[in-house]
């Protein structure tokens, strides 16, 4: 018959045995907490911190169709702001003589003397660049706009004169003698071009602001 402290000590084995058993000694086993089948996704490569997408060539910075580069820009258009039109005539007369007396085969009828003004071309001192005048003979009472039998004789640069208001030198005088047509009553005119001769704009004594009128043409009488 066992003692009171054999007995003891068998029931204290028996709960150490018991608490034993529910406890797993490490021996080398991976642990829960050492799993290598662990998430990597910390480590993944396809974060925003490693992704490429980050250095694309195609970005607004590198564009090089960007406005900055874009060649075809107002500043080169050479289209643009650069009107080579000449400046029309602005207003233009046959100033002197209204009437004229010739004698026939005469070399150098005249003088006659017409006036024109350009905006931005003849105010001011010295003759405007760009300016041509011409004084010509016809047929009584045709328009030398119209008809081609008139003859034409270049004229040239004589003096400045004041427009509207005194002291502006605005208009600029040419003068010009010309061969006297043969006997009979002849209109006389100037007129002026700005084109190099393209177009020409003709001027009758009371000048161009009315327009042309044939009885306002100069007078030419040759014998």
């Amino acid at each position: 018959m066992r003692s009171s402290m054999e007995w003891n000590l068998s029931l204290s084995l028996a709960a150490v045995a018991v608490l034993m058993a529910g406890c797993s000694p490490d021996y080398g086993i991976d642990q829960p907490d050492d799993d290598d089948s662990g998430d990597d996704s910390g480590d993944d490569d396809s974060t925003p911190a490693d992704d490429d997408s980050g250095d694309d060539d195609s970005t607004a910075a590198d564009d090089d169709s960007t406005a900055a580069d874009d060649d075809s820009t107002a500043a080169d258009d050479d289209t643009s702001g650069d009107d080579d039109t000449a400046a029309a005539v602005g207003w233009c007369n046959l100033q002197w003589p209204p009437t004229l007396e010739a004698t026939a085969g005469d070399p150098a009828a005249g003088p006659v003397y017409g006036r024109v003004y350009v905006a931005g071309t003849t105010p001011g001192p010295g003759q405007g660049p760009g300016v041509q005048g011409q004084i010509g003979v016809g047929p009584s009472g045709t328009d030398p706009a119209s008809d081609a039998s008139w003859t034409w004789t270049e004229a040239a640069y004589n003096a400045d004169y004041d427009g509207l208001i005194p002291g502006d030198l605005s208009n600029d005088e040419y003068a010009a003698t010309f061969p006297a047509p043969g006997a009979g009553t002849w209109s006389y005119a100037f007129r002026f071009s700005t084109d190099s001769g393209a177009t020409y704009t003709p001027c009758d004594l009371t000048g161009t602001d009315d327009g042309w009128g044939q009885g306002d043409a100069g007078a030419l009488t040759v014998r």
